[in-house]
């Protein structure tokens, strides 16, 4: 039987509707489980139950964090490739792009203009950073 970690179990426990029901789904299929399965291990630990009466609980290894980088790596702009966009104000936000970074938590290639102090969220894994 497979184990879901605990923090898996902890953002189950913490959605409701049909978001709970999706997040239950992909759970399932990514542990080899039924849907039903996975939902009673996330109730009974939402409720606190001891964790050797649930079944198929297993508490896995604390694993290393990795540390995202404070500064994101430049790259060339005339590397970057834009996507087609047909709205209005594409052309202008493109002619303000003169710098290329990749992003500091998922490595995606980010277009920015030189301005500083900016935020930039990141549309591939939303991290979200600060540039100076």
């Amino acid at each position: 039987m497979s184990s879901i970690p605990v923090d898996v179990l902890t953002r189950i426990s913490g959605l409701q509707g049909y978001e709970r029901q999706l997040e239950v789904t992909s759970v399932a299929q990514q542990y080899g489980m039924a849907p039903e399965e996975v939902e009673a291990i996330a109730n009974r630990f939402a409720k606190g139950a001891p964790q050797s009466s649930m079944a198929g609980f297993q508490p896995v290894a604390n694993k290393e964090i990795p540390q995202i980088p404070s500064q994101a790596q430049q790259i060339p702009v005339d590397q970057m490739r834009f996507q087609y966009d047909p709205t209005d104000g594409a052309k202008k936000r493109r002619s303000q792009v003169d710098q290329a970074i990749l992003c500091p938590a998922c490595g995606v290639a980010l277009g920015i203009p030189s301005q500083r102090p900016i935020k930039v969220t990141c549309p591939q894994c939303l991290h979200e950073a600060l540039f100076q």
